[in-house]
């Protein structure tokens, strides 16, 4: 039970890391990895705005998942994974 325990802990820290990664590539250079897109023509006619809007819809997308999968089974093992003998 440990085991599980500390492995939903890291899963957890490294879901938010790489959350605060996108989310800091997106805030100070999304326009640059919109032009990098839009010259390698996967996102040509793409207005930036829903660029944006999809990266956060995204962010917020993973934010739930790594909740829901990781830190909240790693908060119930937590709680109730206590050993008492």
């Amino acid at each position: 039970m440990e085991n599980i325990r500390k492995t939903l802990f890291w899963c957890t820290v490294m879901g938010f890391a790489v959350m605060l990664i996108w989310f800091g590539m997106i805030v100070f250079a999304g326009e640059a990895i919109h032009a990098f897109h839009s010259d390698l023509g996967t996102m040509r006619m793409v207005p930036i705005e829903w660029f944006m809007a999809a990266n956060y819809l995204g962010i917020g997308m993973w934010k739930m998942a790594v909740i829901l999968f990781f830190a909240i089974p790693w908060l119930a093992i937590k709680i109730v994974g206590t050993d008492h003998t």
